[in-house]
């Protein structure tokens, strides 16, 4: 088996929870492992004392970490450590190439994070909320008379039903007086299912688009496609012609996890998860999951507002997932 340190320090990451073990540096000078102690000369001229034995300990746990993650055997060396501000800093060397330090007390009690500068912390700290807040900021949406709001979903990401139906009472309140679609991300996530889904649904919005969101309603409520169809009135031959003929044109069975119909508009938009909700052109970010945001958002965009805008609609977050039963939430998505 190659030996891959960046998954090596993934998966120790993930097993060491809220605990950074390690950053790979290259080791300071060995000292002999087989004393019971080794000795460094700490800042204020005491000798100080390293327990081998611990060390030992450590090296060991280290082995058997790397063995869970990867199944296979990693041979843990202790090289040397540093001493200073009250931290030992243990050099070790994994499968004689891959360098690595970790951190703990002088009483080897707790394992620590990789020390950091306070300055350096802060700055990291300050850009980060600076481009939060940057990312919070309200976005102006061009006005239009009639908005053009498309929603990229995958047909079973909970998130992407979440956002369906927070839309859908917009659509049933502004029918056409605003251009509203579900489009596809160019990938799925939830196997061979949600390809067929989406091209499914993307046939009905196509050639039976009157019965689009009536099919729709019906789905992201119960899951069951067939039943849907029936309760839509789908043509169900009109239905199988063009999905044969989309799967077709489109190169889409047996590429899995491609979902290639509408590939310009993903990176026209620059869609990267489901749900994403564009409005003329714009991506709106951030925005609470419940049918009076959604609507909002889009009266928004209108060059004059319609009387249907007047028009108060849930402020309850939906559900993820199908169904309307459980707590709504406004994070997450698929991607």
């Amino acid at each position: 088996m190659v030996f891959d340190k960046n998954m090596l320090f993934v998966a120790v990451a993930a097993v060491l929870v809220g605990g950074v073990i390690g950053y790979f540096a290259y080791p300071a000078a060995p000292l002999n492992q087989n004393n019971e102690t080794a000795n460094i000369t700490a800042c204020d001229g005491e000798e100080f004392n390293v327990d081998m034995e611990k060390v030992n300990e450590v090296t060991d746990m280290m082995s058997d970490i790397y063995f869970i993650q990867t199944g296979t055997e990693h041979e843990v060396e202790y090289k040397s450590f540093d001493e200073g501000s009250g931290i030992i800093t243990l050099n070790l060397m994994v499968d004689g190439n891959f360098p690595q330090q970790v951190y703990f007390t002088k009483d080897f009690k707790y394992m620590l994070q990789q020390p950091t500068e306070l300055a350096v912390l802060m700055k990291q700290v300050a850009d980060a909320k600076k481009q939060v807040e940057e990312q919070l900021k309200p976005v102006e949406i061009q006005k239009t008379d009639k908005p053009v709001v498309e929603l990229f979903v995958m047909s079973y990401c909970p998130y992407g039903l979440q956002a369906e139906k927070a839309l859908l009472p917009v659509i049933e309140l502004l029918g056409d007086k605003a251009d509203i679609s579900v489009k596809f991300v160019n990938y799925a996530m939830h196997g061979e299912k949600e390809i067929q889904e989406n091209l499914r649904q993307y046939c009905i919005q196509n050639e039976q688009n009157e019965k689009y969101f009536d099919y729709l309603k019906c789905f992201v409520d119960s899951g069951e496609y067939e039943q849907c169809l029936l309760d839509a009135s789908i043509d169900a031959d009109a239905l199988d012609a063009c999905m044969n003929q989309t799967d077709s044109q489109y190169g889409i069975s047996g590429n899995y996890p491609a979902f290639p119909v509408y590939d310009q508009d993903n990176l026209k938009y620059g869609v990267r998860g489901s749900p994403t909700l564009i409005i003329n052109g714009q991506e709106i970010k951030n925005i609470v999951r419940s049918p009076e945001a959604f609507k909002e958002a889009v009266c928004s965009a209108f060059t004059t507002q319609p009387e249907e805008c007047k028009t108060s609609l849930s402020s309850d977050s939906m559900p993820p997932n199908f169904g309307y039963s459980g707590a709504g939430s406004n994070g997450g998505s698929c991607g």
